[in-house]
């Protein structure tokens, strides 16, 4: 083995560099098998390095979007938005009751348009009958009102025809005395 310049003084025993020995030196078969080995450990620790390097740089965007969080909302912040967000909640609870509310009056309303519809269907159907009443008795009082004429018109005739009967009588009579 290889010793290194000798050691100091003060120094410890354990203080002694020492190169353990390696086949790869003499044999060119195990210093390729060496060098092998040497690579597949860089591309295993290079790897191992990526792998942490990506999560460095991950932790690195919290840590920045935890710092922006921070800077954006600061202490007490949290607490300002949860009485935000209980005052949203007892206004949305408050404006579902007037809600409730105005959705039941809006059924009462419609149930009261409803019957006032169908009491003013009924109403104009009873005026319509009412007209035809009044139409009819219209019709009835003319009639009565020519009654009159025609009573007198009726007495007319009948005395025409009394006179008739009496001009009829009186030629009978002379054409029989003739």
């Amino acid at each position: 083995a290889l010793l290194a310049p000798a050691p100091a003084a003060d120094a410890a025993p354990g203080d002694v560099f020492l190169v353990p020995p390696n086949p790869a030196m003499h044999d060119e078969f195990a210093a390729d098998e060496e060098r092998q080995a040497l690579r597949t450990r860089a591309a295993a620790r290079d790897e191992e390095i990526r792998t942490l390097a990506a999560r460095l740089g991950k932790d690195r965007e919290l840590a920045a979007r935890l710092s922006s969080w921070r800077t954006g909302c600061p202490a007490g912040r949290l607490t300002e938005l949860a009485g935000a967000a209980a005052e949203a909640r007892a206004f949305a609870e408050e404006t579902e009751a007037e809600l409730a509310e105005a959705r039941a009056l809006r059924a009462e309303t419609d149930e009261s348009a409803a019957e006032a519809v169908q009491l003013r269907d009924e109403r104009q159907e009873a005026a319509q009958r009412a007209r035809r009443a009044a139409d009819a008795l219209a019709g009835l009082a003319h009639r009565l009102r020519e009654r009159a004429g025609w009573q007198l018109k009726l007495r007319e005739l009948a005395d025409d025809a009394a006179e008739s009967e009496a001009r009829t009588q009186s030629c009978l009579e002379r054409a029989r005395a003739a």
